[in-house]
């Protein structure tokens, strides 16, 4: 039986980074996988933490987004030139890389665990050689993919979550700003289109609105948040990969 945890096994992991096996992140090297743990569930002391999450995502959607299509398509272009056509290929890879680290931290604040495990094959040889075998690590395309596939997600669940969050802070406070509306004979709020009228039924009705989104704020943020963590899960871990290195240093 294979001992995942145990100190020869940290030993013999040690060894295989150097003689050029597959390595781990430093944070991630040692020890048995990770197993996903639960959140809590879903519920007002979840909010911040949540939106915390969501609300930076659509410029850090954005900026991986342009480095991944920006880099890749110069990359493909000077392709031509072969080895700058690489070296920019590995460079937006290396990008990605990194802001796939950076979303696997954010992401573990989120959850409060680690997310992982995550392995990248360590490139062996010089020069043309190595980067070939850089190019080749298949999480690091992953973590390319991560930007490409989230970018729509996340301007959906952005979108989703800041009109959710604005409907009900404006809901619940319309009868306190509702007097600045211009008063115009032909102004009609909701209420008209289905069938009421008057300024009472405007109210009414938009504060009851108003309260049915912030009462169903939190389920509705972790609906959003769940998204975009099994999307994470499933594109910046590799717990096969690792798997087979621990294997193999065993």
């Amino acid at each position: 039986m294979i001992n995942l945890g145990g100190p020869d096994n940290n030993r013999a992991m040690m060894g295989a980074e150097d003689n050029g096996e597959e390595s781990t992140e430093a944070s991630q090297r040692t020890g048995p996988c990770i197993q996903r743990v639960p959140r809590p569930p879903p519920g007002w002391n979840q909010v911040g933490l949540e939106l915390g999450y969501l609300l930076p995502n659509l410029p850090i959607t954005i900026a991986g987004f342009v480095i991944a299509i920006t880099g890749f398509s110069l990359g493909m272009g000077l392709m031509p030139l072969f080895a700058v056509g690489l070296i920019v290929l590995a460079a937006t890879l290396g990008a990605s890389r990194a802001m796939a680290s950076f979303e696997r931290g954010r992401l573990s604040i989120l959850e409060g665990q680690r997310i992982g495990p995550v392995t990248y094959r360590k490139a062996d040889g010089i020069g043309f050689h190595r980067l070939l075998g850089y190019l080749k690590d298949p999480q690091l395309w992953k973590d390319w993919g991560f930007q490409l596939v989230s970018f729509p997600i996340r301007l959906c669940t952005w979108s989703i979550a800041v009109s959710w969050m604005a409907g009900a802070a404006g809901g619940l406070t319309y009868l306190l700003w509702e007097w600045a509306l211009p008063a115009d004979k032909d102004r009609h709020g909701l209420s008209f289109v289905l069938g009421g009228d008057g300024r009472f039924a405007d109210i009414a009705l938009t504060t009851a609105l108003g309260l049915f989104a912030a009462l169903t704020l939190p389920y509705v943020l972790r609906a959003l948040t769940a998204t975009e963590s099994a999307v994470a899960w499933a594109m910046l871990t590799n717990e096969d990969a690792t798997l087979r290195a621990r294997t193999r240093a065993c």
